[in-house]
């Protein structure tokens, strides 16, 4: 910068260069030694912040590879015990994003719905196949049932690093909105939403795509009959809301989860 005393000059070229620091001349020795001895702690401050970055950018590489991998596990064995299952599991979670864009929720919050969707039944892997597809309600022995192995696909999903809340969601989806369910006996707004949410995707996805010998229901069919269920089984509110986001498209591939991550 020999000859240029125009101050903009020099602040490009601290800024193009980055620079650490500049001095005037004439200099005085002392002080450009230390000058240079801070700039390269500084130097070797940065580095080593740029190497922990790149090191815990791997680790969330790793990690979501992990989750992912352990999902694509978790679903073939599911698809062992019930045909469809990962089909119905992508599907579930499909309805449950759209119901929750319509809902406005937090886009955080959504994430993590669509994953607990995803694996809503990997939570059910003890409970036995007749129980998981049944569309009526349970008999006394049934929820007696589901009390019993719930923790167990639960306690599955908690060793699996950040699906704490995913956990959270998962435990409440056999819960009633009448307050009848299990394994709490919560009533109404007392239940997640996120819950409430899975329990009316996955009932609809069960009537309009059953993995049973059951008959496939149309659309309007299988309002109906969730509307019957209405303050009982599901959230009034809630069904309205899945009502309308399927009537706008019936095509769940329509949906747009291309945005949504595991991470």
């Amino acid at each position: 910068l020999t000859g240029y005393t125009d101050t903009n000059d020099l602040v490009d070229a601290i800024n193009s260069g980055v620079v650490y620091k500049y001095l005037t001349k004439p200099w005085i020795n002392e002080e450009l030694q230390q000058t240079v001895k801070r700039a390269l702690q500084h130097y070797e401050t940065v580095k080593a912040q740029r190497q922990l970055q790149l090191h815990a950018e791997r680790l969330r590489d790793r990690l979501r590879a992990t989750k992912e991998g352990f999902i694509d596990v978790v679903m073939k064995m599911l698809d062992t015990k019930i045909p469809r299952s990962a089909e119905h599991a992508d599907r579930t979670s499909m309805y449950a994003i759209a119901m929750a864009e319509k809902l406005r929720m937090e886009r955080p919050d959504i994430k993590k719905l669509a994953l607990a969707a995803k694996l809503s039944e990997a939570a059910l892997f003890w409970i036995p196949a007749n129980v998981i597809v049944k569309q009526t309600r349970l008999t006394p022995q049934e929820e007696q049932i589901v009390k019993a192995n719930l923790d167990g696909g639960l306690e599955m999903l908690e060793k699996v690093p950040d699906f704490e809340e995913i956990v959270d969601i998962l435990r409440f989806q056999f819960e009633r909105f009448d307050g009848t369910g299990t394994p709490l006996g919560f009533t109404g707004e007392h239940i997640p939403l996120s819950a409430r949410v899975i329990a009316i995707a996955g009932a609809y996805d069960n009537l309009r795509n059953p993995r049973t010998e059951s008959a496939m229901m149309e659309h309007e069919d299988a309002i109906r009959l969730l509307r019957y269920e209405a303050g009982g089984k599901f959230d009034p509110v809630l069904i309205e809301v899945l009502a309308e986001v399927c009537e706008v498209s019936e095509d769940v591939a329509a949906f747009d989860m291309l945005s949504l991550t595991f991470a």
